[in-house]
């Protein structure tokens, strides 16, 4: 099986250390390529690219807070996945990935932003710093 992960990089917390520990325990199992903003903090990509894994980059922007990536340059990595996988807060691309392909997308809820899109309520109701 083919997957293709979105994880939009820009940062190096939680979140990317458990989509790197995904990633490695899926390693040699699927065929896996990954896509990150072109911002990505190269950490994050190195290391991924250091498993083994094919690292593309992928122009984003923020809105609300929330990464937007552009798949415009990478719509044959669509045509090449079995399935997508939406590691942390990319969800607002499954729209455009959807308007190339109708393929399957699977998202995975690190942060709760699709339940709770206010992200203080995720910190005890206190407010961000």
């Amino acid at each position: 099986m083919r997957v293709l992960a979105l994880a939009h990089g820009l940062g190096f917390g939680g979140a990317q250390m458990a989509t790197l520990e995904f990633l490695e325990s899926l390693k040699g199992k699927l065929d896996l390529s990954l896509i990150v903003c072109k911002e990505a903090d190269e950490n994050f990509a190195s290391t991924v690219a250091s498993m083994g894994i094919e690292v593309y980059y992928a122009p984003c922007r923020i809105i609300e807070g929330y990464p937007i990536m552009d798949i415009g340059n990478v719509k044959t990595l669509l045509g090449w996945a079995d399935i997508i996988w939406i590691t942390d807060i990319e969800y607002l691309s499954a729209p455009s990935i959807k308007q190339v392909r109708k393929v399957s997308i699977v998202a995975h809820l690190h942060s709760y932003a699709l339940i709770c899109p206010w992200g203080g309520a995720l910190y005890a109701l206190r407010e961000l710093v």
